[in-house]
């Protein structure tokens, strides 16, 4: 029997090139099954990427027997779909991770965002805390300057002293009156515990909700993990310390995280291999990525039941490093803990130009 195939291809310019990294991906195949008064019908499913500035399409899908996709079958005859494994073998998704396609979802992308707004950070104030690695104390004084409101930034492990000059005031609790000058500080006051030449140490776990009590106080953001300046890490035991009353949790990477081998880009690389399954001397997927931010062993461990998940892609300013972080955030996205993933630069003016995926 012939079997029927239907394509999806994006129009591009005449004359027009697409970068590399842009170009199809493959998925690899799904089997799909759907049973009814006439019988059982099986066939096989297989789908690829196909990326324009940076949005993903479903580009072809063949159909052996006939099966028709889940887009055409009647109200109530939906597919179920299961992920191939290895040597044909069904493989069985973690738990929290379910392909898009076997869930229904697609991902809306917004581009052309304020910071802000990519992050959905309305009038609504909080404690915000960022972890990862890639951009953690950048995002942390950004969104210091961007948020309405008076806003207070604070750590509880540690920050080098150097970037204390980049907040409006900066208080120490070596400081017995570090409270009134809180309350004389104008625009966004930081928070640290001890200070030396090198380091600004972090406050108490509870500092941060006792601060957001304050009326004259509407955000508390917290750094809240430490990557060594790498743009990927795998937390430790004892990491990352996030208050409790944490509202949004984002976690932050690099993209140059997979430019390199494991052993190289990440922090506690080890950790980072034992949540991908990838040898240190691999260098990391968009896949793989998605998967490390995304996973409660990874960017998501020890998030506060209830807060908001959302990933943030550092680093990313060209149309190639575009399509891949595309692809993290599909990947990501995967998770259903995970809200949005933002992609976008911190660098010179992080105000504006980010590019988000919503669920």
């Amino acid at each position: 029997m012939e079997r029927p195939t239907s394509s999806v291809r994006p129009r591009t310019k005449p004359g027009s090139q697409i970068p590399e990294a842009m170009k199809s991906r493959s998925l690899g195949e799904l089997s799909c099954s759907r049973s009814g008064p006439e019988g059982t019908g099986v066939g096989t499913v297989r789908f690829s990427y196909f990326f324009i500035a940076p949005s993903p399409y479903i580009r072809e899908h063949d159909i052996p027997g006939g099966l028709a996709p889940a887009a055409q079958l009647p109200p109530g005859r939906r597919p179920k779909f299961v992920r191939s494994g290895v040597a044909g073998q069904a493989g069985i998704n973690p738990p929290g991770r379910r392909d898009m396609v076997e869930r229904g979802d697609r991902p809306v992308e917004r581009s052309d965002l304020a910071l802000v707004d990519a992050l959905g950070l309305g009038s609504v104030p909080g404690i915000i805390s960022i972890v990862g690695g890639g951009g953690k104390s950048s995002l942390l004084f950004a969104l210091g300057k961007l948020l309405p409101g008076r806003t207070v930034l604070t750590t509880t492990t540690r920050i080098f002293a150097s970037q204390t000059r980049l907040a409006s005031a900066v208080c120490s609790l070596d400081d017995e009156n570090w409270e009134r000058v809180l309350s004389q500080g104008v625009g966004s006051v930081l928070v640290v515990g001890h200070m030396d030449e090198r380091h600004a140490m972090g406050v108490p776990l509870d500092l941060p909700s006792r601060i957001l009590a304050r009326p004259d106080v509407d955000w508390v953001i917290v750094e809240a993990d430490g990557s060594r300046r790498l743009p990927v890490k795998a937390p430790a035991q004892h990491e990352p310390v996030i208050p409790t009353e944490t509202g949004t949790l984002v976690t932050v990477a690099g993209l140059d995280a997979l430019g390199a081998p494991i052993a190289e880009v990440a922090h506690r690389p080890e950790r980072v291999s034992a949540v991908t399954g990838l040898p240190q001397e691999a260098t990391l997927t968009p896949e793989s990525l998605g998967q490390l931010l995304a996973s409660s062993r990874g960017g998501g461990k020890s998030a506060p039941p209830g807060a908001r998940r959302m990933i943030l892609v550092n680093k990313v300013e060209s149309a190639g490093e575009l399509g891949l972080a595309a692809q993290v955030a599909l990947s990501a996205l995967a998770e259903d803990s995970v809200e949005r993933v933002v992609v976008g630069a911190l660098r010179g003016d992080p105000s504006s130009g980010w590019r988000a995926w919503l669920r």
